[in-house]
């Protein structure tokens, strides 16, 4: 997934996070819904976002551009 390798290190832990908080796993191969068993978090299938604003608008947060991640 593009946006793995547009933002920073903050950028994107900062999104990771607010993907699981959400209920989801967000990698560099993309965004997964997450179960939880016990302790143990398992991510399903993958969720089909053709590019950034795709994943941006499904996890409800605003699109932001490349060059203004991690200012």
């Amino acid at each position: 997934m593009t946006v793995y390798y547009t933002g920073g290190e903050y950028f994107n832990r900062d999104l990771r996070m607010e993907a699981e908080r959400q209920g989801y796993k967000l990698d560099n191969f993309g965004l997964y819904p997450l179960i939880r068993v016990g302790d143990t978090k398992y991510a399903l299938h993958l969720i089909p976002c053709d590019n950034e604003h795709e994943l941006f608008k499904f996890l409800g947060l605003k699109y932001i551009q490349p060059q203004y991640r991690d200012i």
